[in-house]
């Protein structure tokens, strides 16, 4: 299971977190109350242009300004 996981992972474009990202991580978790895993992912989506965010936590969602697409079981 752990080769597979690591031949995904190697597929995968690595984004640098730079000062920037941490501060709008910061910035989003004072503003939406995110935990810290999700403000880091949601401030590198943001600070690297991504279009879309995938999750299925409702919370995260509301707090992604459009870009976070809440998926629904």
């Amino acid at each position: 299971m752990e080769v597979a996981f690591r031949a995904a992972f190697a597929r995968f474009a690595k984004l640098e977190l730079d000062e920037d990202v941490y501060v709008d991580a910061a910035r989003l978790r004072a503003r939406g109350g995110l935990k810290l895993p999700d403000a880091l992912h949601l401030a590198c989506a943001q600070h690297h242009g991504c279009t879309a965010l995938w999750t299925n936590d409702q919370r995260f969602g509301a707090a992604g300004d459009g870009l976070v697409r809440v998926l629904t079981p």
